[in-house]
């Protein structure tokens, strides 16, 4: 039984590795912020994008450079080979927790879910999207198997700190830990203290390094999707006396974003991107406008809230195809692309994921072996979901910022769809029984 299991954990990390062989480019893709961890890897403390860009990513580069100077080929290599070190990991949680009757079961669930084109075609690229989804399954299985000792707790101490400088984001995974591990003991609290200084050190450096932004004024990608949502809402009351403000009436912008909605339809997007060209640096170095605005009046929030809120469903419901993901043989490609794409556009997903989260809080999964699996799972998912949801201004963002955790999103359809399944079965086979 344990060479069958571990034929399966070696055949898709092979699998997962070789399918990324035919479409990606090794030299790495350039995006459009991939030049800020790039120069904070070169200049550090000195670089113009020390303020808003994380140090993880940064430091893989800079050992990229080491080797390599002349090409990044060993960045993606290292992305790709913990994308699928992530899956093998993945499937022997699956494996210890008899998530599945079968092993096999469990195998197919794992290639369906790690081979979506989301996560997939971001291993090609120069940004730290993919790779805290290995450090999250490590996580996952800390908090599930190992024992509650100190070495324990350092090593999800030292995980969380290494996904939080690659990407902020994932702060929101610090709690569960914290709650099961870390406060019921002295070691525990010294250990959240530590990681109190620790998640401090990027404000300090903020505030410290020498850089070169508009007016050398703090910036933060917070501060601009706070501000650019409002501003695409049409939320402005409470904003008056700050930087933002002042430049929408000198641009006369007043009453064009006061008689905004974001609707996403027609010329609704390219006349809020007009207002976000001109009012760029203001949206980006304006710390205040958004603080003043949201509680100011109640209402204010209420229609933030709200409006952030409505956009959940479309997280769940955007494509996950990616066409940087090719297949030589057009019919494969195609069915591919369109089952990824489908099981989001017809709200497969997100359906099934009511249906996951109502199963299992059921007393029968709380009680057996996987129950913690399952809550800390949906979990993740929830919790990313809303702080991506209440941290961007664009639902084209939720395409690139899914990426981490889309195979778990997967996963909850898989194993609700694998649960009906097996209802239906025993529905039928019960019936034969009676009628025989």
């Amino acid at each position: 039984m344990k060479t069958k299991k571990t034929l399966y954990k070696i055949f898709l990390f092979l699998f997962v590795i070789a399918i990324h062989i035919p479409w990606i480019n090794w030299e790495g893709i350039v995006a459009s912020d991939t030049q800020g961890y790039i120069d904070v890897s070169l200049n550090w403390l000195k670089s113009d994008s020390i303020q808003i860009r994380p140090i993880g990513y940064p430091l893989f580069l800079y050992i990229n450079r080491l080797i390599n100077p002349n090409s990044f080929v060993l960045t993606i290599i290292f992305q790709v080979v913990l994308y699928a070190s992530a899956a093998t990991l993945f499937l022997e949680i699956l494996f210890k927790l008899i998530v599945f009757r079968k092993n096999w079961i469990a195998f197919i669930c794992a290639i369906f879910i790690f081979s979506n084109p989301q996560s997939l075609s971001f291993n090609s690229f120069l940004l730290p999207e993919t790779p805290p989804l290995f450090f999250i399954v490590i996580l996952i299985y800390l908090l599930l198997f190992c024992t509650n000792r100190f070495i324990s707790k350092l090593l999800i101490f030292i995980i969380i700190v290494i996904t939080y400088f690659l990407k902020p984001v994932w702060f929101v995974l610090i709690l569960t830990p914290m709650i099961l591990f870390f406060n019921n003991s002295s070691n525990g609290k010294l250990l959240i203290l530590l990681f109190i200084f620790i998640i401090s050190i990027p404000f300090f450096i903020n505030k410290t390094a020498t850089t070169n932004p508009v007016e050398s004024k703090y910036i933060s990608n917070i501060d601009a999707c706070l501000n650019s949502s409002l501003i695409r809402m049409g939320i402005m009351k409470g904003g008056e006396n700050t930087v933002l403000y002042e430049a929408i009436e000198k641009n006369k912008f007043t009453d064009k974003i006061k008689s905004r909605k974001w609707t996403d339809k027609g010329l609704e997007f390219n006349e809020f991107r007009e207002l976000y060209d001109t009012l760029n640096n203001e949206l980006w170095t304006d710390n205040v406008y958004w603080k003043k605005v949201l509680f100011y009046d109640l209402n204010n929030f209420k229609t933030y809230f709200f409006k952030q809120l409505s956009r959940l469903p479309k997280y769940f419901s955007t494509s996950a195809s990616n066409l940087n993901v090719k297949f030589n043989i057009s019919f494969i490609d195609n069915l591919y692309q369109r089952l990824y794409a489908g099981i989001h556009k017809y709200h497969i997903v997100g359906v099934f994921l009511i249906f996951y989260f109502l199963m299992i809080f059921n007393k029968n999964y709380l009680s057996r072996s996987y129950g913690h699996f399952h809550i800390l799972l949906l979990y993740i998912i929830l919790s990313s979901a809303g702080v991506i949801i209440f941290f961007t201004y664009q639902n084209p963002h939720f395409l690139r910022m899914r990426a981490v955790t889309e195979p778990l999103i997967l996963f909850t359809t898989f194993f609700t769809c694998y649960k009906i399944i097996i209802f239906i079965l025993k529905k039928y086979r019960l019936r034969n029984d009676i009628s025989h």
